[in-house]
């Protein structure tokens, strides 16, 4: 599933659409939008009136209060992020991504290679750079997906291997159980964006059969922990494997002067 996007020439996406049952085009306000006639020109269309750039990312929101239908499902992640170019059917207008810029009806000329944080050019420079590590937009790939929502807590894997296993082809990692291998001591140390430490025993486990010690058992958005050490390397993982609720991890333990996380 993953390269069928990767390779896709322009992929179309329902952002406003509640459900599989409406299509793509939305009832929208009146009010937001406003006739414009150029200069030296008969012709008279229409643009969506001025609020631009700051409500830029509006329906683009997971989380918040304006987050369309679209980007609150899980499923959908891997499939925005590795299509090259994506043309979206919002509830308040068109919206344009690629991995060149971001724009929409209100600002045409769209937000410029730098100018904003875009996670789909992100990925895509991770798979084509082999100097980029893969833990930084990994991490940036579990905040954005671990967001949304699933109907079934058992595709909680599933529904982002196409993205992992690009990844790992490309950065010639081992990717196990929605952690990788070379950095599974900081894959391990996953924590909840809704609260801190001492709140997350009250976290809802899913039913998914996946070990508590996976990010992907529980039902709330994570972030995976970053460890400092100085001298040497706190452990070296020689293998690793999992399946049936364990992971076994082999290697040569050792002591560290100083370690934190967060």
């Amino acid at each position: 599933m993953g390269s069928i996007y990767r390779t896709s020439l322009l992929t179309i996406a329902a952002m406003g659409a509640p459900s599989v049952f409406h299509g793509l085009f939305m009832s929208r306000n009146p009010l937001c939008y406003q006739d414009l006639q150029p200069s030296n020109s008969k012709s008279v269309f229409s643009a969506r009136a001025g609020d631009v750039d700051p409500g830029f990312k509006r329906e683009f929101e997971v989380l918040g209060p304006a987050a369309s239908p679209l980007q609150t499902r899980a499923w959908c992640v891997q499939e925005e992020l590795l299509a090259p170019r994506t043309l979206f059917f919002g509830a308040s207008g068109l919206f344009w991504q690629c991995t060149e810029c971001e724009a929409n009806e209100g600002y045409p000329v769209g937000s410029k290679h730098g100018d904003s944080h875009n996670l789909k050019r992100e990925v895509m420079q991770s798979l084509a750079a082999p100097d980029v590590e893969v833990r930084g937009t990994w991490r940036s790939i579990l905040r954005r997906y671990t967001g949304g929502k699933l109907t079934y807590a058992s595709d909680k894997l599933v529904t982002i291997s196409g993205l992992a296993q690009l990844l790992a082809w490309a950065k010639g990692e081992e990717y196990v159980s929605g952690m990788w291998k070379r950095d599974v001591f900081h894959d391990l140390l996953w924590y909840s964006l809704d609260g801190q430490w001492k709140e997350n025993r009250t976290l809802q486990l899913l039913d998914n059969e996946c070990p508590t010690f996976s990010w992907a058992s529980a039902e709330t958005q994570v972030s995976t922990g970053r460890s400092h050490t100085t001298g040497r390397p706190t452990f070296h993982l020689m293998a690793a494997s999992c399946g049936h609720g364990t992971c076994a991890l082999r290697g040569r333990m050792g002591t560290s002067r100083q370690a934190h996380w967060g």
